[in-house]
């Protein structure tokens, strides 16, 4: 998902894309939006049907605060020792 959004912003940044490019790419981040929301909101995922709700969530799933699952770098400002 995230390479295919990258891929609209280098489109948009570049000339060299044409427009049929540019809707296969949308065509794609909406495939892909569509497929997250099956699986991740409905839990439609391939094989649900064998797979019992606990809690909200499918069995063997657990709930976690997305901080502790990914770390966030947050800016910092030009010129300091933490700049990247």
């Amino acid at each position: 998902m995230i390479d295919l959004c990258l891929n609209i912003y280098s489109a948009k940044e570049s000339d060299k894309w044409n427009t049929r490019e540019i809707t296969n790419l949308k065509k794609q981040v909406e495939e892909a939006r569509l497929l997250f929301r099956e699986w991740f909101v409905y839990f439609r995922f391939p094989g649900h049907e064998k797979v019992k709700i606990v809690d909200g969530v499918p069995d063997g799933w657990k709930k976690e605060k997305i901080n502790k699952l990914v770390a966030f770098k947050r800016g910092v400002e030009p010129g300091s020792n933490n700049y990247l």
